[in-house]
């Protein structure tokens, strides 16, 4: 079997604490890539000392000005030189088999461009992890779904083709959030996208990570997201259904977050109720026990939910 190069971009920012780990889940795959790019956006903290342990003929390390995730991928992007691109966050870990089991796929699909999988998600402050659901989606699902929310998740997950990003060009160095999600809908209506049920990557959440910072603007910044894609979508007669798909998933985030901050008991039922009966046909279950937990308040409902399964133990 013909070699295929195989390029990895790892974006770093103050990671001394992730890095190592980072980088020794990219150098331990089954299939190792021929060149690792780190590019550190303006670290303050001892990541460039960490990193300096790694170096070696495949292994490179960049530093340059904060600017951003995406100017330190894009740059890392423009350092490559293989068939095939992958992306690591610094503080994100690889699986094993993610490179070969990617890289197999995409070989053997020539119709297929980018391939994703699913995540094993790791909260670091209360060591709590699971895995996250997955659905079999069609390449249609995927472009009609891509505009509500990041079906194909974050860069860590992905491996696709250079000839995309050729074609497409980069991440926006505009964004710091979102910039993957618009990425993905740049890419999706042109070429073909395949979301494998395989877990590739854990996923590290912890306070300081970008998810986890301003999490109402992030919120708030996927709305933007979604409706500027929607309004640009084709055919146009089909944006009212896909802008009432994107309300309902963002009256649902909003409504899990004013449950889990507490808000008053009134912005809590009309987030929620927003989300249940503008579109209940997605993810209805999550949203009808969200709406419960708004009606009937969270402690409570987290009381009765014990009760319950202590009772069927019995």
């Amino acid at each position: 079997m013909i070699r295929r190069r195989l390029s990895t971009v790892i974006n770093a920012y103050n990671s001394e604490q992730y890095i190592a780990d980072a980088l020794n889940s990219v150098i331990n795959q089954t299939y190792p890539a021929d060149e690792i790019i780190i590019v550190d956006d303006g670290s303050t903290d001892g990541t460039g000392e960490c990193v300096s342990k790694f170096l070696s003929k495949s292994v490179r390390y960049i530093y340059q000005s904060n600017q951003g995730p995406s100017a330190a991928r894009n740059r890392g992007i423009q350092e490559t030189t293989g068939e095939y691109i992958t992306f690591l966050d610094s503080d994100d870990l690889w699986l094993d088999d993610k490179n070969q089991v990617q890289l197999d796929f995409l070989s053997n699909h020539s119709d297929v461009y980018l391939v994703s999988g699913i995540a094993w998600w790791w909260d670091i402050a209360t060591g709590k992890r699971w895995l996250d659901p997955y659905r079999m989606r069609k390449f249609n699902e995927i472009r009609r779904d891509i505009l509500v929310e990041n079906v194909v998740g974050n860069p860590s997950m992905v491996m696709l083709k250079r000839v995309v990003l050729d074609k497409i060009g980069f991440f926006n160095p505009q964004m710091r959030w979102g910039e993957d999600w618009d990425l993905w809908i740049r890419i999706i209506p042109k070429f073909n996208v395949v979301i494998l049920p395989n877990p590739v990557i854990v996923y590290r959440s912890h306070p300081t990570s970008l998810s986890q910072t301003d999490i109402l603007e992030n919120i708030n910044r996927s709305w933007t997201i979604s409706s500027r894609a929607i309004m640009a979508s084709q055919p146009f007669w089909c944006r009212s259904i896909a802008r009432t798909r994107a309300w309902s998933h963002y009256a649902l985030q909003r409504a899990m977050y004013a449950l889990e901050k507490e808000s008053p008991r009134k912005t809590q039922l009309v987030y929620a109720a927003s989300a249940f009966f503008a579109y209940p046909f997605d993810k209805w279950r999550k949203k009808l026990r969200v709406l419960l937990q708004a009606i009937i308040g969270d402690s409570v409902y987290r009381t009765s939910k014990t009760k319950m399964k202590s009772r069927m133990k019995r």
